[in-house]
């Protein structure tokens, strides 16, 4: 089986790592590109561009493909954008996403019944850390910042993002020490901190809707052997047994409770690339095996 997808992202975007290269490495054969090749199954993977010349292009270039269109984010109320993600939904050999939030959101907004596939793990398993003495980390893109002006934090809390942040880090309330992204330097990140906290907004703070938010972030703490506190939004909910959820940072690193074993297996038996890529194998070989039935009744 051979797959393409087509994507507007750069490789440093997690979207490009966990919805496509991951995933496609578990397939016989895959390309990632900015337009179509040869190949069995067409996946538009975040195809969009707030630019309407650009989605202009991409929906002229998926006419006459029998294409997957994988859509995780709400950005249906985007001016150009909606118009543009309900066309190319309606086109679409199926849909897929990475949270039922998302799912829901779909269907509300086009009436079309989407398929969920989860985020992959990216990191190999890590041995489970002591939190007798809190090393506390965060970590995400320049789009998810903004909440730590909301946070409390009692420790120091080494901050791993884009480079675009660091200037941004005079408005938050707790001492901090930058690191910009890469995945060795997650890797070493990871290797000196035990603790990770993942808030986000609630209604309190801010009226946004994070009901889409992928749980990459908590499931790769915990296959690096620390524990989380994390807001207790559905996709974190999931997790609950194992991690601490809590809107409030500062009191959820008081509760906080260390992860085990059992956390570990959940995240090998829920995200690893094998059990991911399944998945998305089984979606292509029936929209494979769809088109032969139809091909053959024609």
């Amino acid at each position: 089986m051979q797959v393409n997808y087509i994507t507007a992202c750069n490789e440093t975007m997690p979207a490009y790592r966990y919805r496509m290269r991951i995933p496609g490495q578990q397939m016989d054969v895959y390309g990632i590109s900015h337009y179509p090749i040869t190949a069995d199954i067409h996946v538009l993977s975040k195809p969009y561009i707030s630019d309407p010349l650009t989605l202009m292009s991409l929906m002229n270039m998926a006419e006459g493909l029998d294409y997957v269109f994988d859509l995780c984010d709400d950005i249906f109320r985007r001016e150009y954008v909606g118009n543009y993600i309900r066309h190319m939904i309606s086109n679409a050999k199926a849909v897929t996403c990475s949270t039922d939030g998302m799912k829901d959101i779909i269907l509300e907004e086009t009436g079309v019944e989407a398929t969920v596939i989860s985020d992959p793990t990216e990191f190999e398993e890590q041995p489970i850390k002591d939190i007798s003495n809190p090393s506390v980390m965060w970590f995400g893109s320049a789009t998810n910042f903004d909440i730590l002006k909301y946070v409390n934090c009692p420790y120091p809390v080494e901050v791993v993002s884009d480079i675009s942040v660091k200037d941004r880090l005079k408005n938050v309330s707790f001492d901090w020490t930058f690191t910009e992204w890469s995945l060795e330097n997650m890797q070493k990140a990871f290797k000196r901190n035990n603790v990770v906290i993942v808030p986000t907004f609630n209604d309190k703070n801010v009226n946004h809707n994070y009901t889409t938010k992928s749980p990459n972030r908590v499931f790769e703490a915990i296959r690096n052997g620390l524990s989380v506190v994390a807001a207790p939004i559905p996709e974190y909910q999931k997790f609950g047994d194992f991690i601490t959820l809590d809107w409030n940072m500062e009191n959820g690193l008081k509760n906080i409770r260390q992860i085990t074993p059992e956390a570990q297996k959940y995240v090998r038996d829920n995200h690893s690339p094998e059990v991911i890529g399944n998945q998305w194998k089984q979606l292509f070989r029936s929209l494979l095996e769809s088109t032969s039935v139809v091909a053959a009744a024609s």
